[in-house]
C-alpha cells in the first residue's frame, strides 16, 4: 500500500503509543564533507559541523538534515 514515509508520519502514529515521540534531525552542515578531499581536515569538519547544527533552528535542521532519529519513550499501557 502507499502510503507516506515522512517522519511526521511516523511521530503522529506512534503518538496513541507512546508518551514522548520526537524527531532528532542530523547531519545538514555535515552533508558539506563531500566537498573536501579525504584526510585529517575531512574528518575535523565533520566534527565539528554536528556541534554547529545545534545554533541553527529547529526547523532549519529538520528540513535539511540528511537523516532523522525517531526517538519513542514511555509506552502507554494498553487497556
Amino acid at each position: 500500500p502507499d502510503r507516506d514515509n515522512s517522519s511526521g508520519h511516523f511521530l503522529s502514529a506512534a503518538s496513541p503509543y507512546f508518551d514522548l515521540v520526537q524527531s532528532l534531525p542530523l547531519g545538514f552542515i555535515e552533508r558539506l564533507n563531500r566537498l573536501f578531499p579525504l584526510n585529517r581536515y575531512n574528518t575535523r569538519f565533520r566534527q565539528l559541523a554536528y556541534r554547529w547544527e545545534r545554533v541553527f533552528p529547529f526547523f532549519v535542521q529538520r528540513y535539511f538534515a540528511r537523516t532523522q532519529t525517531l526517538v519513542f519513550q514511555n509506552p502507554k499501557s494498553v487497556d
